[in-house]
């Protein structure tokens, strides 16, 4: 919560209450100070950091009752079950507001509270800047096992605790006065509470507020009847009910949801363009080094230009007097090496041309599958293993022999 916090509880009449809960004490929220009482409790809230609503019982309904199993993750499915039960479930389960809190446990079997709000709960409490909503009795201090009776928005109310925790609430009558036919309302609660054990025993009931002739109306009951004035809201109350309160309603859910899609989407877009912005960067960085290293090379090329030249003058003049200072270029060894790989019969050259390090021939061959096994042997050959051999299209003769022309050339140190 909020360092301030403002908690809007529904008066006796038909005004709204304004308590102030001003600051952390010991870890949590000081004691609601009250400050005023309104009309308009929307405009109370503008101007506060953190708004807790207390709903009147007429715009809730609250009743417990014993799920028959114990594991939570099936708890929602249990209770929606048990609003279907009691006829409660009016509108589509996405529709339906409710809000359910664990009680006790009693031999594996949770007792739980269930809160609905009304269907046509109203837009002026729909404030937006509410942290949370909470029936006002969850707010209080209540007696324990006791039926709890105040005025409230000009209804009379009725509450039952077990061991201090709201257990049921209703509206006993829509106005304020405690009439003796009322009991029997009160008995039927009583009862009921009793028989399915949500209370074990009903031990009074607390009257907040100044009711006349209160102990003649409720005498039937045989119930001690206690007086006190209503409490104020407990910052303890509020701390524990607003942490757990999953009331919503529709309205601001439908705004709240809408807001929730924004921020996502802003947030999408925000890391798309942050995602841009680094692969932007990234590639800046990129090309940043490329200009570098290119710099660098164009630096280094041109420090090294002279020795490049003189190298290249070195490696042409190499090239041009290696026929005749390498034995291997000699025209007798290249056609020594060539004439070598020739089968015994079958082919014979009309021309050989060597010219510095490349290789001409033509000849003549005694048919294609022996001119091809010729330049096969002429490949392998290991002394030759450094040229390159082309052959155009053989001409096939009327006597199946085949005309051949042929070159090498050496795969380095070739002369421009």
């Amino acid at each position: 919560m909020s360092r301030h916090t403002l908690v809007i509880f529904p008066a006796p009449g038909p005004e709204w209450e304004l308590w102030a809960c001003n600051g952390p004490r010991r870890g949590g929220l000081s004691e609601p100070v009250f400050r005023e009482t309104t009309n308009d409790p929307a405009a109370a809230a503008k101007s506060a950091t953190g708004v807790i609503v207390a709903l009147p019982v007429s715009q809730c309904l609250t009743f417990s009752t014993w799920l028959p199993g114990s594991d939570a993750s099936l708890f929602a499915d249990m209770v929606f079950s048990q609003i279907e039960r009691r006829g409660l479930a009016t509108r589509a389960r996405g529709e339906l507001v409710f809000d359910y809190a664990v009680i006790t446990q009693e031999d594996g079997r949770p007792l739980v509270r269930i809160t609905l709000l009304a269907a046509d709960f109203p837009e002026a409490l729909c404030l937006r800047n509410a942290k949370a909503f909470l029936i006002s009795p969850a707010l209080l201090a209540l007696a324990e096992n006791q039926i709890i009776i105040w005025q409230e928005q000009n209804q009379l109310i009725l509450a039952a605790s077990r061991d201090g925790e709201l257990v049921h609430t209703q509206v006993l009558s829509r106005d304020n006065q405690l009439l003796p036919e009322m009991a029997g309302d009160i008995q039927a609660v009583r009862v009921s509470l009793e028989l399915e054990r949500t209370v074990e025993q009903i031990n009074g009931i607390t009257l907040w507020g100044d009711f006349q002739n209160a102990e003649q109306s409720l005498a039937s009951l045989k119930l001690p009847i206690i007086r006190a004035s209503r409490p104020a809201p407990s910052s303890k109350c509020i701390a524990g009910a607003a942490a757990k309160s999953g009331l919503l309603p529709g309205p601001l859910r439908a705004t709240r949801a809408a807001s929730a899609d924004r921020a996502r989407s802003l947030r999408l877009g925000l890391g798309s363009l942050a995602a841009y912005a680094i692969l932007v960067w990234m590639l800046w960085i990129y090309l940043h080094s490329l200009r570098v290293k290119r710099d660098q090379l164009a630096a280094s090329m041109a420090s090294d230009g002279p020795i490049a030249t003189e190298l290249g003058r070195t490696a042409a003049c190499w090239r041009a007097i290696e026929p005749a200072v390498n034995p291997k270029l000699y025209a007798i060894e290249q056609f020594y090496q060539c004439s070598r790989t020739l089968p015994p019969a079958g082919i014979r050259f009309s021309i050989f041309e060597t010219m510095g390090t490349d290789i001409r021939m033509k000849g003549i061959a005694r048919n294609a599958p022996t001119l091809y096994r010729f330049v096969d042997e002429l490949k392998r050959n290991r002394e030759l293993s450094s040229y390159q051999w082309k052959m155009g299209q053989p001409k096939l003769q009327k006597d199946d022999s085949a005309e051949f022309k042929l070159e090498g050339s050496l795969t380095y140190g070739k002369a421009k």
